[in-house]
């Protein structure tokens, strides 16, 4: 199973607080979880220099955990398969 979500905000400390607390959700949801190098991600904002952007990434057994944060926008993908290539679902979903 893959889940796939957008979420967008009113303000930007909105989508932080959303996406910190989504991240200690995923951290006690895979306890196991390797934390990845996000930088292996290579993703870009279309407007880098007006938009924060966090990313985080994990493998767990259900499979690879990747969430973003752009400005106002937080995008979590939950069980992307080995093998599938994660930047081209990422890029979709954007």
């Amino acid at each position: 199973m893959l889940l796939a979500q957008v979420t967008a905000w009113d303000t930007e400390n909105d989508a932080r607080e959303f996406f910190d607390a989504y991240v200690k959700r995923t951290e006690l949801r895979y306890p196991g979880a390797t934390h990845l190098d996000s930088a292996d991600l290579k993703l870009q904002t279309r407007n880098s220099e007006l938009q924060t952007r966090d990313v985080y990434s994990w493998q767990t057994s259900e499979g690879r955990v990747i969430m973003e944060r752009r400005g106002l926008h937080v995008l979590i993908i939950e069980g992307v398969p080995e093998g599938v290539d994660a930047i081209s679902l990422i890029k979709a979903l954007s």
